[in-house]
């Protein structure tokens, strides 16, 4: 049952041409066994079904994920500022510089792939971690894409609960965009519908994870 979701979300992302630099996007290598997992799998399956794909890999832990997965990868936020002067000004302006460096960071990077996949996990949601946490991330990658028109994914998603009203905001945007979705379960299609989100014609599968040998 895994598959026909694996194999539909390739046919609405593809529907001009086969993407051939695909990026995926996580939060990898922090931690939590679910979450690389259901990348392990998404692996799996792209290698199978694209082995002509350049695969990358936006995530928490890149150097982890990188020598673990054999692909490049890139952090979701950047490192503090290695100059002294810099390190500073960010701290005197309250981190504004280091966020506005991030930000042309991810519209630099995006705009090379041709989709950027979020494959399973629960990501839309905010709990441990406020607004300007995990749910900040994703709203900035996925703002990314959109300004660059690069086609934004989610693949057997979980979402919710949504505590804070800055972090719905951010993750119903970021849900609205997407170019596609499917969900892992049926209280996160319902979750993202209770949003104001169509997802009338969104399938729920099993969790990527069952892919798994």
């Amino acid at each position: 049952m895994i598959q026909p979701d694996l194999q539909r979300a390739g046919n609405a992302v593809a529907r001009d041409a086969p993407p051939r630099k695909i990026c995926l996007f996580g939060m990898f290598g922090g931690g939590n066994f679910g979450n690389d997992a259901s990348l392990e799998s998404f692996l799996l399956f792209l290698r199978e079904a694209r082995p002509d794909a350049d695969i990358s890999c936006v995530c928490v832990d890149p150097e982890m994920i990188g020598q673990t997965h054999q692909i490049a990868t890139t952090p979701i936020s950047a490192p503090e500022f290695s100059n002294a002067f810099l390190r500073l000004c960010n701290r005197i302006s309250l981190k504004t510089i280091g966020r506005l460096a991030n930000w042309v960071r991810a519209v630099k990077h995006v705009r090379q792939f041709d989709i950027i996949i979020v494959p399973g996990t629960s990501t839309l949601n905010d709990y441990g971690s406020g607004p300007l946490g995990t749910s900040y991330g994703l709203y900035r990658w996925a703002a990314a894409a959109r300004l660059c028109r690069v086609k934004f994914c989610f693949v057997g998603t979980g979402a919710g609960p949504i505590f804070h009203p800055v972090s719905r905001w951010m993750l119903k945007s970021a849900a609205a965009w997407a170019h596609f979705r499917s969900f892992r379960d049926q209280d996160s299609k319902d979750f993202l519908a209770s949003l104001g989100i169509d997802t009338s014609r969104e399938q729920v599968y099993p969790d990527l994870v069952f892919r798994l040998p």
